[in-house]
């Protein structure tokens, strides 16, 4: 991986091998990074993608590791989960026939490069586990 600080955040580029959630997390450990967003681009060459089941509360992933795909999009943010910085990712891959497939992202790895934009907020943002719904969800003090 290499960076580069800009004015609200890093732009930050992932090389082939690298695992996409584990080398941000602890890019945003490192640099006390505790909220955020983030965005991204590239090709990956395994990628765990899965939806939400709020009636099973669980996630369902499918591994997709048969070609290099196009990480058409990542978008996710960072909040605190236990004091640590939690990453919450989605995104889209397309495969060799442009079929595309998405959702939670569990994990991916760079097959080519990813691009990453990250934008970092001030203050404290956390996730706490919303038993009705199974997820640690952000907690906000201002409704609207």
């Amino acid at each position: 991986m290499k960076y580069k600080k800009i004015t609200n955040g890093y732009v930050i580029r992932l090389f082939a091998g690298e695992k996409v959630l584990e080398v941000l997390t602890k890019f945003c450990v490192e640099k006390d990074i505790r909220n955020g967003t983030l965005e991204g681009i590239g090709a990956v060459s395994a990628a765990t993608i899965g939806y939400y089941d709020l009636a099973q509360k669980k996630y369902h992933f499918t591994q997709f590791d048969q070609v290099i795909y196009e990480l058409v999009s990542l978008t996710g943010n960072i909040a605190l989960v236990d004091e640590a910085p939690f990453l919450h990712i989605h995104a889209s891959i397309a495969d060799q026939k442009l079929q595309m497939f998405g959702g939670h992202v569990q994990e991916m790895v760079v097959g080519v490069t990813v691009e990453v934009i990250l934008t970092k907020f001030d203050g404290s943002i956390v996730r706490e586990l919303d038993e009705k719904i199974g997820l640690k969800l952000l907690q906000l003090d201002e409704a609207q």
